[in-house]
C-alpha cells in the first residue's frame, strides 16, 4: 500500500510538511508551470463567471484555494506572479467592456481601447500579486504566534490590501454576491471589505483542508464563517421583519436614448442634425413624464442626461411668451411636463453650467407645479469619460481626445427633502464608492442614484456598475433608487435584496412601491473600523516577519560556540 506521505510527494498541490515550514528551494521546483498557470488563469475565471453575466456566485469561494495551495512551494517571486496572472485574468475578462467602451464613446482604434483595457488589468492585477506575495509569510507569522490561526491572516491580508489599492473601479472580491441578499447583509456591520474577508476566509480553508488532511486545523475557521454568515443573516432577517413607517411609491422613468442614437449625435458635425437629435430625446423624456398618471406617484425618478440640454435653473424669472435661449425654453417644457402629467416631485438628471462657465454633470430636483426647488453636482467625476487624468498637471489634456469632457467638479453633497423625507443622491459612478457616500448621506432616509451606462452598449458593463453600488443599501440601511438612462434602472432594499429592475435597452417607466425602515447597521454609525482593524493586523504581522527574519540572519551570521 502506497503511504500517505508518498501519495503527498507524488502531488504538487499538497505538500508532506504539516507543520507546515517555509518550503525550501528544491520544493519550489518541484510544483510544474501547467499548476502556476492552471491556478491563476482558472482562478481568475472562477471569479469572473461569479460575476456579471454568469452571476454563479459559488466559485469566489474556491477561486484562490489553489493558488493559496500552490504559494506553500513558492518563492515570493513566483507567488508574485502567480497573484498577478490571477488578478489580471479577473480584471482583464470582467472590464473588457473598456475597449469597445472607448472606440464608441471616442472613435479611438480599437486597439487603442484593448490597449488601455489590457493597461488596466496589468495595474490592478498587481492587487492580487500584492496579496499572494504577502499572504505565505504573513500565515507562517500567525501560526507561529497562535496556531491554527493562518487561515485568518491570509484573510486579513487580502482584505487590507484590497481596500487600501487604488481602483478606478472599487471592485471586490465579495461583489460576487451582490444580490444575495443573505449574504451581502454582512457589509451593514463590516462593510465590503469584511465581505471579502469572509470570501478569502472560505478559501484559505479550503486551501488549509486540502493541504493538511486535518478537521482540526480547519474548526476554527469552519466556525467563524458559520457565526459570519449567521450574522449577516440574523440582520437581513431583522431589517426584513421591521415594518417600514412610511412608503413611497416611486416611478423610474427610463427613456432608453441607445447607443446607436448617441453614435449618430456625437458623429454629427452639422449643427442642426445635431440639435434635431437633442429635439427628439426631449420630445421622448416629456412624453414619458407627461403619460405619468397624477397625484399617484410620490417621486419621479429620471436619469443622468435624461434632460438632453443644459439646465437652466433660473428658468423661473424668465416670463412666458418673452424671448429666451434654446435651453430656457427646453427646461421650461420639461418642468410643464411634471406640472401637467404626474404633479409630483421629481429628480431628474442633465448637464449646466457652473459659476466658472464650465459644464457640471447635475442632479436637478422639480416640485409638482413644475419649480426647481434644488440641485445637485456632481462630485466625483469618472476618469477616461467626464475628464482626463492629470489635467490639472497638463492642461493639454483637457480636450486631448475626442469624446472624453471636461466637466468641472461640484463642491457639496446632495440633499433633497421629498415632503418629509430626506433624500441623498450621487451620479453614476460616485455610488460605486463606500465612504464618499456614506459621508454625503447624513440623515437621509433614501438614495437616489442617476446613471449613464449608455456607451456601454448590451456588455455585461451596466450590470457590473449596478453590482458595484447596490450593496450601498445594505451598508446604510436605506432604500438605493437607481434610474439608468438605457438600464438598468433598479431598486435595493436595506436586506439587500435586489426587488424590482427595468431590463437594459428597454424604454419604459418602473413602477415600485419604496418601503422606508427605521433601521441604522454599524456600518452608517462607525464606518471602517473594522477595514482599518484589518490595516493594523496585517501592518503588525509584518513588523513580526520583518523581525523574525533579522533574528534568522543574525543567528546565521554568528559563530558557533567552541565545544
Amino acid at each position: 500500500m502506497v503511504s500517505r506521505r508518498l501519495r503527498r510527494a507524488r502531488n504538487p498541490l499538497s505538500t508532506p510538511d504539516p507543520s507546515h515550514e517555509p518550503a525550501a528551494p528544491a520544493d519550489a521546483a518541484r510544483v510544474p508551470l501547467w499548476a502556476v498557470l492552471l491556478a491563476g488563469v482558472g482562478g481568475g475565471l472562477a471569479i469572473r463567471f461569479s460575476m456579471p453575466e454568469a452571476n454563479l456566485h459559488v466559485p469566489a469561494l474556491f477561486a484562490w484555494a489553489p493558488a493559496l495551495v500552490l504559494a506553500r512551494r513558492l518563492p515570493p517571486g513566483r507567488r508574485f506572479r502567480l497573484g498577478w496572472l490571477l488578478g489580471f485574468t479577473t480584471e482583464v475578462t470582467l472590464m473588457w467592456f473598456i475597449a469597445g467602451t472607448m472606440v464608441r464613446m471616442t472613435g479611438l482604434p480599437f486597439a487603442a481601447g484593448a490597449a488601455l483595457a489590457v493597461a488596466y488589468g496589468l495595474w490592478h492585477g498587481l492587487l492580487a500579486g500584492v496579496f499572494l506575495w504577502l499572504a505565505e509569510p504573513l500565515r507562517e507569522a500567525a501560526e507561529a504566534r497562535l496556531p491554527r490561526s493562518g487561515v485568518f491572516a491570509v484573510a486579513t491580508a487580502y482584505a487590507a490590501v484590497e481596500w487600501l489599492w487604488p481602483q478606478v473601479f472599487p471592485l471586490s472580491i465579495a461583489h460576487a454576491f451582490w444580490d444575495v441578499g443573505p449574504v451581502v447583509s454582512l457589509t451593514a456591520y463590516v462593510g465590503v471589505p469584511g465581505l471579502a474577508f469572509l470570501v478569502l476566509l472560505v478559501n484559505a480553508v479550503v486551501a488549509e483542508g486540502w493541504l493538511s488532511r486535518s478537521a482540526r486545523r480547519v474548526v476554527p475557521g469552519v466556525v467563524a464563517i458559520a457565526a459570519l454568515l449567521a450574522l449577516a443573516l440574523g440582520w437581513h432577517l431583522h431589517v426584513a421583519a421591521t415594518d417600514p413607517y412610511d412608503t413611497l411609491r416611486v416611478a423610474i422613468v427610463q427613456p432608453n436614448y441607445t447607443v446607436e442614437e448617441k453614435q449618430r449625435a456625437a458623429s454629427r458635425r452639422d449643427k442642426a442634425a445635431a440639435a434635431a437629435q437633442r429635439e427628439a430625446f426631449l420630445e421622448r423624456i416629456t412624453a414619458q413624464i407627461k403619460a405619468l398618471p397624477p397625484d399617484t406617484y410620490d417621486l419621479v425618478v429620471a436619469s443622468e442626461g435624461a434632460f438632453p440640454y443644459s439646465w437652466r435653473v433660473d428658468a423661473d424669472r424668465f416670463a412666458d411668451g418673452a424671448p429666451m435661449p434654446t435651453t430656457v425654453r427646453a427646461t421650461k417644457r420639461l418642468q410643464e411636463a411634471i406640472a401637467s402629467g404626474p404633479r409630483t416631485d421629481a429628480i431628474v438628471g442633465g448637464l449646466r453650467l457652473g459659476p466658472s462657465e464650465r459644464v457640471r454633470n447635475a442632479a436637478v430636483q422639480l416640485g409638482a407645479d413644475g419649480g426647481i426647488r434644488a440641485y445637485y453636482d456632481k462630485q466625483i467625476l469618472m476618469p477616461f469619460g467626464e475628464y482626463m487624468p492629470l489635467r490639472s498637471v497638463f492642461p493639454s489634456l483637457a480636450e486631448a481626445v475626442p469624446g472624453i469632457s471636461n466637466f468641472e467638479e461640484g463642491d457639496a453633497a446632495c440633499a433633497f427633502a421629498v415632503g418629509d423625507v430626506s433624500v441623498a443622491c450621487g451620479i453614476c459612478y460616485e455610488t460605486c464608492f463606500s465612504l464618499p457616500t456614506r459621508a454625503d448621506l447624513g440623515s437621509a432616509s433614501l438614495l437616489v442614484n442617476l446613471t449613464i451606462d449608455t456607451w456601454f452598449g448590451t456588455t455585461n458593463a451596466p450590470e457590473s456598475h449596478l453590482m458595484l453600488q447596490a450593496p450601498r443599501a445594505a451598508e446604510l440601511g436605506v432604500p438605493l433608487v437607481r434610474g439608468a438612462l438605457s438600464g438598468i434602472s433598479a431598486v435595493v432594499e436595506p436586506t439587500g435584496d435586489v426587488v424590482a429592475t427595468l431590463p437594459l435597452d428597454t424604454a419604459g417607466v418602473l413602477d415600485v412601491n419604496v418601503p422606508l425602515r427605521d433601521v441604522t447597521p454599524p456600518w452608517r454609525v462607525i464606518g471602517p473600523v473594522v477595514p482599518w482593524l484589518f490595516e493594523v493586523i496585517t501592518l503588525l504581522l509584518l513588523v513580526d516577519v520583518v523581525a523574525r527574519r533579522r533574528r534568522a540572519r543574525r543567528a546565521a551570521a554568528t559563530p558557533a560556540a567552541p565545544a
